[in-house]
């Protein structure tokens, strides 16, 4: 099949059912299991359930890249195409119970073509094709860590602080490694504080403090995470999300989506020197 037949049947399942996935029909999903019986060529995943291989296709000498993944659970097949930046459809023979399946064979019939010729070619040339993905593969499209020291150091300006950072640690610790079950015998109102919004770490450590310091009873969950977070003890998550929208950079504290290298430097992206910064220190998952 021509790559360029194969981008435009992947870029219209991409908008036909983006977000919700796909439930096939029953005429459908002879080809899906046919695809997964192929599939079962490429090395399973350390996560003993996932079957993938990378490819691209070139349009103006840009490269798209896209990810073809097969999951089996329960003896139930899943099949996901994504391009890890924007978009993700997982189509399955799940029934969801809303009666809502599609016959998909317009779709899964050429891309069965296309998947047996692409895994032919890599089982065949397993070790150019892995060279190619780590040489090739965009990191904005990869996952990885880096520290969070390492990430404060490369952009000082996100680091949290508290207007007394020391005061702040100690509180949180007292939190953090308390029973907050006997808070309730001070009273029946007890303030609970869940999971904080990232982009309002500060504000919250602010208002533990005061209601430390007041002698207010109340809980707080996340003292500990946030404790790691201010003294830099956990990572941080690259990787793009395609299901959630994250702030720019403050959207951390847990996860940070790179630019393609091409755009550094442009209009609300990070610098070139600080891409390469965070490209060497992290540590990268590998996607072969």
């Amino acid at each position: 099949m021509e790559t360029a037949t194969t981008e435009a049947l992947i870029e219209r399942i991409f908008h036909l059912r983006r977000h919700e996935g796909i439930v096939l029909s029953g005429e459908s999903l002879d080809f899906l299991e046919e695809i997964n019986r192929t599939m079962g060529r490429m090395p399973l995943q350390r996560d003993g359930i996932t079957r993938r291989f990378w490819f691209n296709i070139s349009e103006q000498d840009k490269p798209h890249w896209y990810l073809i993944s097969t999951i089996n659970i329960d003896n139930q097949v899943f099949m996901q195409i994504t391009d890890r930046d924007r978009n993700v459809c997982d189509i399955s023979g799940h029934d969801r119970g809303d009666g809502d399946r599609k016959d998909m064979r317009w779709f899964l019939e050429p891309m069965l073509a296309f998947i047996t010729e692409q895994t032919d070619y890599i089982t065949n040339n397993f070790t150019e094709y892995q060279d190619f993905i780590e040489k090739k593969l965009p990191y904005r499209q990869r996952i990885g860590v880096i520290k969070r020291r390492d990430f404060n150091r490369i952009f000082p300006q996100f680091k949290l602080t508290p207007r007394d950072f020391g005061h702040a640690v100690e509180v949180l610790n007292t939190i953090a490694n308390r029973d907050g079950s006997h808070m309730r015998e001070k009273g029946d109102n007890i303030i609970s504080i869940g999971t904080v919004n990232p982009v309002y770490i500060e504000e919250s450590i602010e208002m533990v403090m005061d209601l430390y310091d007041a002698g207010l009873p109340f809980v707080f969950k996340d003292a500990g995470k946030i404790l790691d977070i201010l003294e830099e003890r956990d990572e941080i998550i690259l990787m793009t999300n395609v299901t959630a929208r994250y702030d720019r950079l403050r959207m951390g504290t847990c996860v940070f989506t790179l630019p393609y290298e091409e755009n550094c430097g442009g209009e609300d992206e990070i610098s070139e020197k600080e891409y390469e910064s965070i490209v060497s220190l992290a540590r990268w998952m590998p996607e072969v």
